[in-house]
């Protein structure tokens, strides 16, 4: 794993790193609130007075980078990682992605290229020259998953991201951690549980499923929103 890592980071300009990254942020309402998090990994370079930045969080589970489910607040971990950075004290963020990078594999197969199990699964900005600047390799990229370059543009497969849609993201974080505090803070804990095609994407990981209370006419039926047809 340490070998791939740093073969990755050969074909990135983005020469500096923090890792384990605390963030804080202020969200006083009524009485002091602070909204923290934990980044494994920024990759970034200062230039032009910006800094080009690149988020990794390292999984030993499956990845789940689906970002339908973020604007009813769920699946939020990455969107929340670019809001911490945007109110850090890092200068003039410029976003090139965001991913999740599995760590724990299967043991590989005979001949088996390697690089290819490890790579990034994420969100890239829709701006080659950027792109460049984190991955060296991205017409046929050997570090992001999908990501390839074709005659008409980028590969269908590819997830890309515009600036307009990361700022609306961030929005949305801010938003949704606001209203999460004000709900804490006036003792509102109701057992409305969200489902989604039938699966019920709140209690997925709850310790106290076992234990709720919930009953079916508690639950919160969502209709299923693909992430590029937001309109926040």
């Amino acid at each position: 794993i340490i070998n791939v890592l740093k073969q990755y980071e050969e074909y990135s300009e983005l020469n500096k790193s923090l890792y384990e990254e605390k963030i804080y942020v202020n969200k006083d309402a009524n009485i002091k609130v602070t909204f923290m998090g934990v980044i494994d990994r920024i990759m970034y370079k200062e230039e032009n007075n910006k800094t080009y930045i690149a988020i990794i969080d390292y999984k030993t589970g499956n990845p789940d980078i689906n970002l339908d489910y973020s604007i009813y607040g769920l699946n939020m971990q990455l969107p929340i990682y670019l809001y911490l950075i945007k109110n850090s004290k890092i200068k003039n963020p410029e976003f090139i992605g965001f991913y999740l990078d599995k760590l724990i594999h299967n043991k590989p197969k005979y001949n088996e290229d390697i690089l290819k199990k490890y790579k990034l699964e994420g969100y890239t900005i829709d701006n080659e020259n950027l792109i460049s600047i984190f991955d060296k390799t991205y017409m046929d990229s050997k570090m992001i998953k999908n990501m390839k370059i074709t005659s008409n543009g980028f590969s269908s497969y590819a997830k890309t991201i515009s600036k307009d849609q990361i700022d609306k993201l961030i929005e949305l974080v801010d938003k949704k951690i606001d209203e999460a505090r004000d709900n804490i803070l006036s003792c509102n804990f109701e057992i409305n549980p969200k489902r989604i095609d039938n699966e019920l994407v709140g209690c997925k990981y709850c310790k106290y499923k076992d234990l709720c209370f919930m009953k079916e006419e508690d639950i919160v039926d969502l209709k299923k929103i693909k992430f590029e047809d937001f309109s926040f």
